[in-house]
């Protein structure tokens, strides 16, 4: 099983695009939006505790399956959103991948506020 820890997870996304981030979104999003036997986009599920809310998103997109798993405390964490992604084997149904997605999902958020610079065509 592959394990991407924070650190793993920052290096890799250090020098992503925003622009590209958001195109990738839109190509995400449209396609879950039309569910099929190759992609679906279930109603989050929520656990509340004491302290935390506890959200569970699973999603499938051609052969990959994945569970975000986010914590949202009841109080304001500076730190962000702790957040998990476990990715599973579509011919097993084992975890093939746990990966630490604290940044992936404050770059997704960010991704979806990020509006490109406007471009006059005036003289």
């Amino acid at each position: 099983m592959r394990v991407l820890s924070a650190s793993d997870v920052d290096r890799i996304s250090r020098d992503f695009d925003p622009l590209d981030l958001q195109y990738r979104m839109a190509q995400v999003f449209l396609a879950v939006s039309r569910p099929d036997e190759a992609s679906s986009n279930p109603h989050r599920s929520a656990i509340k505790t004491d302290n935390q809310t506890l959200l569970f998103m699973p999603a499938r997109l051609g052969e990959d399956t994945a569970i975000k798993i986010v914590s949202v405390p009841h109080e304001s964490n500076p730190g962000g959103l702790p957040a998990t992604t476990v990715v599973m084997d579509e011919e097993t149904g084992s975890a093939k991948a746990i990966v630490n997605a604290r940044r992936l999902t404050a770059l997704r958020n960010a991704a979806g506020m990020y509006s490109p610079p406007q471009i006059s065509t005036s003289v």
